[in-house]
């Protein structure tokens, strides 16, 4: 996207969301009801399910669960969660989180957001194969969508699963600005998700873990929790773009956002800033 100046990168382009993505992937496994609070997988640093074929993970993080599996991004628990969930389940709960979908933004959003599955490589003439489903899950793959509907997911998962539409316009006024016109009122685009708090619990409880792994422009210390979950999606072959999305206060949310760097690091060092910023602009403090 360089030399685009004028794109409007939060609604208008694409990206992988990386690891961001688990956290979808954690709603499904856990509503679904294939893992819950204690369930663990062995992370050896390699996933050898295909034997033709090893994807690795970053760290050996040994026996995980669902919030350390958040926390240290474990690739190899969300590999096993994804087979045994499968493509459908995946970009079913993906899509009702708000990722690849509208999200009702009035100046307008890219409309080529889409989720890989074996459907979309069929359409684009690519050959799929079974072991395709472990990068899905953990959000590499064909999956590209905007920033704004990976803020709309983080929103969802800290409204424990009830997706509003998105929009700018608060209200319109006369031209005196003392009489209001209309009036937006929030809209629900998504609430089928709603009810299932434990599953949310636990994805949140991760976030806020991860949170603590923060270095620079630390996450902790703030009076309140914050929720993050970041990613290093794969742009081509030798670059990266860092990502970041999350919610804060954790426990009473009252801002969802998403950034990311394109071939940058360390996104997560702008949620402190954009907390800040917040909490200045608009007078409400986090603390009370």
């Amino acid at each position: 996207t360089r030399g685009k100046p004028l794109l409007n990168r939060a609604t208008q382009e694409l990206y992988r969301p990386g690891s961001t993505f688990k956290t979808a992937t954690a709603t499904a496994g856990l509503i679904e009801g294939l893992v819950d609070r204690h369930s663990s997988v062995n992370c050896t640093g390699v996933y050898t399910y295909w034997a033709s074929h090893i994807f690795h993970c970053a760290g050996v993080h040994h026996y995980t669960d669902a919030v350390k599996a958040l926390q240290y991004s474990c690739n190899i628990y969300f590999y096993d969660l994804g087979r045994r969930l499968g493509q459908d389940i995946i970009c079913g709960y993906a899509g009702r989180l708000g990722l690849g979908e509208p999200t009702g933004f009035e100046l307008g959003e890219s409309s080529a957001s889409h989720l890989a599955s074996s459907g979309y490589y069929a359409e684009q003439g690519l050959e799929w194969n079974e072991g395709n489903v472990v990068n899905i899950a953990i959000g590499q793959d064909e999956t590209y969508v905007t920033p704004l509907q990976m803020a709309v997911q983080a929103m969802t998962i800290a409204n424990r699963g009830v997706r509003y539409k998105v929009h700018m316009i608060d209200e319109i006024t006369d031209f005196t600005g003392d009489t209001v016109l209309s009036k937006t009122e929030p809209t629900v685009a998504d609430n089928s998700l709603a009810g299932h708090d434990e599953a949310f619990s636990i994805v949140t409880e991760g976030m806020v873990a991860a949170a603590g792994r923060v270095g620079s422009y630390p996450l902790t210390g703030l009076g309140f929790d914050v929720a993050i979950k970041t990613g290093t999606p794969q742009r081509t072959a030798n670059s990266y773009n860092s990502a970041v999305i999350g919610f804060a206060p954790a426990d009473n949310p009252q801002i969802a956002f998403a950034a990311i760097i394109e071939e940058g690091e360390s996104a997560s060092f702008l949620v402190r800033q954009i907390l800040d910023a917040y909490q200045e602009t608009t007078g409400i403090s986090f603390t009370g």
